[in-house]
C-alpha cells in the first residue's frame, strides 16, 4: 500500500493524467503483487512475529531519489494533516482505474462506430 501511495503522489507531482493515476496493478504481465493492500508496517510486523528474516535496502533511507524524498519527507508531513493520506491516495488510484476503464470502453465503442461509418462510405 505504501508503494502504491508513493507512486500515485509521484505521478500527481509529475502532472500525470488519469492513466498514470491508476498506478500499479495487482497483476502486470508476469509481475503479481498479492500483498499490495497491506501497509509496510503490517508486513514487517508479520515477518517479525513469525521470525522470518528480511532485508531492508539501505538506499531507501537516502534522499537522493524522488521516491525516497516523497516517502521520508513529504508523506509524513501530509499525514500530520490527514493520517489516512496513504489510503486516500490508494483510493484515488482505484477510482482512477475504474474511471479509465469506463472511458476506454466508451472510446472503443465510439471508435468502432466511426470505423464502420468510414468503411461504409468508401
Amino acid at each position: 500500500m505504501d508503494d502504491q501511495a508513493e507512486t500515485v503522489l509521484m505521478r500527481i507531482i509529475r502532472g500525470s493524467g488519469l492513466d498514470g493515476l491508476k498506478a500499479m496493478d495487482y497483476k502486470n504481465g508476469p509481475i503479481i503483487r498479492p500483498i499490495m493492500d497491506f501497509k509496510k508496517s503490517q508486513i514487517l510486523k508479520f515477518l517479525d512475529y513469525n521470525k522470518i528474516d528480511y532485508h531492508i535496502d539501505y538506499t531507501n533511507l537516502q534522499r537522493d531519489y524522488t521516491r525516497n524524498k516523497i516517502r521520508l519527507d513529504i508523506i509524513p508531513q501530509i499525514e500530520k494533516i490527514n493520517p489516512n493520506f496513504k489510503k486516500s491516495l490508494v483510493n484515488l488510484s482505484e477510482v482512477s482505474k475504474n474511471d479509465y476503464e469506463i472511458l476506454k470502453d466508451i472510446e472503443d465503442e465510439i471508435f468502432e462506430k466511426i470505423l464502420v461509418k468510414k468503411v461504409k462510405t468508401n
